[in-house]
C-alpha cells in the first residue's frame, strides 16, 4: 500500500474512532465485558492470550474494537498493515477505554523486559491505579 493509500486509511479509522463523548461510549461498549480483564506488555501477549481463551479472561484484542485494530494493523492482522505508529493513538485510546471499564482486579501478564514507553505502562496502569484496581501480575 503506498503511503497515500495508508494516510487515507489511517485518517477515516481516526475519525470514525475519535472519541467525543457519544464515540466514547460506543468505545467502551466494544470493549466490554468489565470483569475479568487480561492485560499484557511485550512477551506477555502469549500467555494472556492463552490464559484469557482457557478461562473467562478477556483481552482488548479479543474485543471487537480490538479485533478491528488487529485487522488494520501489521504484522499480526493480515488486513491493510499499517504501521504500528500510525496504529498506536488508535490502540492507546481503546486501551484506555478498556482499562476504565475494567472491574475487579485485573491480571497482567509482563514481558521479559519492561518497556517504559508501551501502552501497559503509559496508558493501562495509570488509569488501573487512578481508578484503585487491583494488579494481579501472573508469570513471576
Amino acid at each position: 500500500m503506498d503511503g497515500e493509500k495508508e494516510e487515507r486509511a489511517a485518517r477515516r479509522l481516526r475519525e470514525a474512532t475519535h472519541t467525543t463523548p457519544l464515540k466514547q461510549n460506543r468505545l467502551e461498549w466494544a470493549t466490554r465485558p468489565a470483569a475479568n480483564r487480561v492485560f499484557w506488555y511485550g512477551a506477555g501477549y502469549f500467555a494472556a492470550s492463552n490464559y484469557a481463551a482457557m478461562s473467562e479472561g478477556t483481552t482488548l484484542g479479543e474485543t471487537a474494537v480490538g479485533r478491528i485494530l488487529d485487522f488494520f494493523t501489521e504484522p499480526r492482522g493480515g488486513g491493510f498493515g499499517l504501521a504500528y505508529d500510525t496504529m498506536q493513538p488508535l490502540w492507546a485510546a481503546a486501551s484506555q477505554a478498556f482499562a476504565q471499564g475494567a472491574q475487579g482486579s485485573v491480571l497482567m501478564f509482563p514481558g521479559v523486559e519492561p518497556i517504559p514507553t508501551s501502552i501497559w505502562f503509559t496508558t493501562e496502569l495509570p488509569t488501573l491505579t487512578g481508578k484503585g484496581i487491583p494488579i494481579i501480575t501472573m508469570g513471576q
